[in-house]
């Protein structure tokens, strides 16, 4: 039943979204008034129990008062803590997406042109050159584009700022990180069954795929910023969807030691895994396989593993940092990059070089770009041009 009233709520159509809305609200009424009901009755049998049994009117009263108290407890409790509090940001995803305004900046960038106006949307992407997006079987997605960047994605001329989205409705609406749920303009918001499998591939593909959106996203996304809405430009985006994810996954309870590739641990959920690594009752080597990390915001939760160690268990995760340098477009890239320049200098440049004669071997032209920007921050100068001559040495 919660499903089908789901898919009223998603549907594109405003009135269908209504009577999703009232469907739903009349539904959660009919369940909570059976449930108060049922509480009420246990609660009048067993005051009546009470009173009958000890025959004492003060015992009696002290008990219909805590009941009493514990009910509106409990009343306080559903209105805050369940499909109540839900209701509220169902009702302002309608006023959101029943807004008339079509300007072209709001048609390009949907929803983020307004908190970025439009001189920095055409300044973020005026530079920016996009590719068909390559799923991990290998074939090319036929409608989403991806900026080489790695910060934009593009489907039927609508820009998306890549960390912001987290998910797909039923009815192709685009679920963000800040609470909002917005239409891809063409055809008054809807798109070929073709561009909406391809949108639920894609997000199911990088790890994630928020359908419906956590009912804290907003305060989550207000707490992972930590800086006014006006300067989200000067921001990192990938760090803020990376912070977000943490304040998330705080509601998750299910965790153990492989939670850390699945998923973007809390605060305290890494705390025990850095105690194991400590103390030595877990490897670093058995959290530091990239390919394990199940999507990109993941692979950050092995960087905060080394970065919260000691400076001679760091050295041995190395590897791993240097393998976070070849997708400058990750997430992951500045994180990792941060890291590596807080690490002793001579082992740092040793490990330049040899990765760099690696990848131009290779020819692994983000790879290359990835450490040249380390190299940059570190103020160290390489030399390309003889690294084909120069030895692989170790």
């Amino acid at each position: 039943m919660f499903n089908l009233i789901d898919k009223l709520i998603n549907h594109h159509n405003i009135f269908v979204k209504i009577i999703g809305i009232i469907l739903y609200f009349f539904l959660i009424i009919s369940i909570y008034a059976v449930l108060f009901v049922a509480i009420g009755v246990i609660v009048g049998v067993s005051i009546y129990y009470l009173d009958e049994r000890f025959h004492n009117s003060t015992l009696t009263l002290v008990a219909s008062l805590i009941l009493f108290f514990a009910l509106i407890i409990l009343f306080v409790y559903f209105l805050t803590n369940t499909p109540f509090a839900r209701l509220k940001h169902k009702i302002r995803t309608i006023r959101r997406l029943s807004d008339s305004d079509k300007s072209p900046i709001y048609q390009m960038t949907p929803h983020f042109g307004k908190l970025f106006g439009e001189k920095q949307i055409n300044d973020f992407i005026k530079n920016e050159t996009f590719h068909k997006y390559i799923y991990r079987d290998g074939s090319r997605s036929k409608n989403i584009k991806i900026s080489e960047s790695g910060n934009w994605l593009l489907i039927m001329d609508t820009y998306l700022p890549l960390d912001f989205i987290c998910g797909i409705t039923y009815s192709s609406e685009i679920n963000t990180i800040d609470g909002s749920t917005i239409k891809i303009f063409p055809n008054d918001g809807y798109i070929p069954d073709d561009a909406h499998s391809d949108l639920k591939k894609f997000f199911k593909e990088r790890g994630y795929n928020y359908n419906p959106l956590p009912y804290n996203t907003k305060q989550a996304f207000q707490k992972a910023l930590s800086r006014p809405i006006n300067e989200l430009d000067k921001a990192d985006w990938g760090k803020i969807r990376y912070l977000w994810e943490k304040e998330i996954s705080k509601k998750i309870g299910y965790f153990s030691d492989k939670s850390i590739f699945g998923r973007v641990l809390s605060d305290k959920e890494m705390k025990k895994i850095i105690r194991s690594v400590k103390n030595n009752q877990n490897e670093l080597s058995k959290y530091m396989i990239l390919d394990e990390y199940s999507n990109e915001y993941c692979v950050c939760n092995g960087i905060e593993l080394i970065k919260a160690l000691p400076i001679e268990k760091q050295t041995a995760g190395i590897d791993f940092l240097f393998s976070c340098l070849g997708r400058p477009d990750r997430a992951y890239f500045f994180q990792a990059s941060d890291l590596l320049v807080t690490m002793p200098d001579s082992l740092c440049k040793r490990k330049i070089d040899k990765e760099l004669r690696l990848s131009y071997k290779n020819n692994d032209i983000q790879k290359i770009a990835g450490i040249l920007y380390l190299a940059q921050k570190l103020n160290y100068e390489t030399n390309l041009t003889n690294m084909e001559k120069e030895p692989q040495n170790a």
